[in-house]
């Protein structure tokens, strides 16, 4: 499999090797603060967010208290930027398994993250 420009040819089909999720304007605020506040990217904290479901496995769980739907137009993405073909595979398998989109499952744990402040803590902000 060959990569040209983030994009990963499998066969004669692209595949953008990014997931995303929508988020309220007042939550892209609070997201894009809070990424600030970390000294990093949203992109950054979006794919650790990403990287940490598929070893935590907490999507089900989270699902109830942060799957929310929004129209469009009210609504702004953020984009994580899979480095591998095969995590954007692994997460989009395992958000299958939990009954949810990718973008859906991204869009929860993203205001799951607004709640917990899990990577805040993680850095010893």
């Amino acid at each position: 499999m060959a990569v040209w420009y983030g994009v990963f040819r499998e066969g004669r089909e692209e595949v953008a090797a990014q997931t995303g999720g929508y988020l309220s304007d007042e939550q892209h605020a609070a997201f894009k603060q809070y990424a600030a506040s970390l000294n990093v990217s949203v992109s950054c904290v979006a794919s650790l967010l990403v990287l940490r479901e598929m070893s935590a496995r907490r999507l089900k769980r989270l699902m109830s208290d942060f799957d929310v739907g929004l129209p469009p137009g009210k609504r702004n993405r953020v984009t994580t930027h899979h480095r591998d073909p095969n995590q954007k595979a692994v997460f989009k398998a395992w958000c299958l398994e939990a009954g949810i989109s990718p973008d859906r499952a991204a869009a929860v744990l993203f205001r799951a993250e607004l709640d917990e402040q899990w990577l805040r803590r993680c850095v010893g902000d």
